[in-house]
């Protein structure tokens, strides 16, 4: 199937609330290496930068960092010393993200899905950049409990979002009780808007 019919399509099932995980769409994309040119986009490096900036780093902080496909970012996570945990749904993507970060000793990966499994908690920093849109409501709702399940009270959950999707996404999370909005800025830096969104868990 063509890759952008099967982007469309994927889009219309998570519209409709069906299909919205699905691995085998993400196998497929990562067949080919660097399917979305996390390595060499200029909006990719400055939305990395921003974030890091965002983020409330604490010394040895436990971060975790959702939908890591290749590594590129998480690579730059590491850099900020403590542990790393990098998971994903697709299996093609961890593996090259294995082997990226092959050096750094304080990075792990698993494969995951983080609208249906649990995650083990004690994180301080939890990391989230375009990849809930891939979710419908349910899911969604599914991942935000789990996640801040995962988060130490005083952690930070960033988001970062193109800004339509920030609308729908960010205001699901504000709805939990343990969270309030730390930080938030939209970056017109680049080719299109996006939003990061940092919370707090107050409890």
């Amino acid at each position: 199937m063509d890759q952008r019919l099967g982007d469309l399509l994927q889009a219309a099932r998570r519209r409709l609330g069906v299909g919205a995980w699905s691995r085998e769409y993400f196998e497929r994309r990562f067949a080919q290496r660097d399917p979305w040119s996390y390595e060499t986009s200029s909006y990719e490096r400055a939305k990395y930068a921003r974030t890091l900036e965002m983020i409330p780093w604490v010394a040895e902080a436990r971060t975790l960092e959702v939908g890591c496909a290749e590594g590129v970012f998480t690579a730059l996570l590491a850099q900020n010393g403590g542990e790393v945990l990098a998971v994903d749904i697709c299996a093609r993507a961890l593996a090259r993200a294995e082997k990226r970060c092959a050096g750094l000793s304080t990075v792990t990966f698993a494969r995951l899905d983080i609208a249906s499994e649990r995650i083990d908690g004690g994180f301080d920093v939890i990391l989230c950049a375009e990849v809930l849109y891939y979710l419908h409501r349910r899911g969604l709702l599914r991942a935000r409990d789990c996640l801040v399940a995962a988060l130490k009270p005083g952690g930070h959950i960033a988001l970062v979002n193109p800004v339509a999707d920030a609308e729908r996404i960010h205001p699901v999370f504000l709805l939990h009780p343990s969270l309030r909005v730390d930080k938030e800025r939209t970056c017109s830096d680049c080719n299109r808007r996006y939003t990061i969104t940092v919370f707090k868990k107050t409890s």
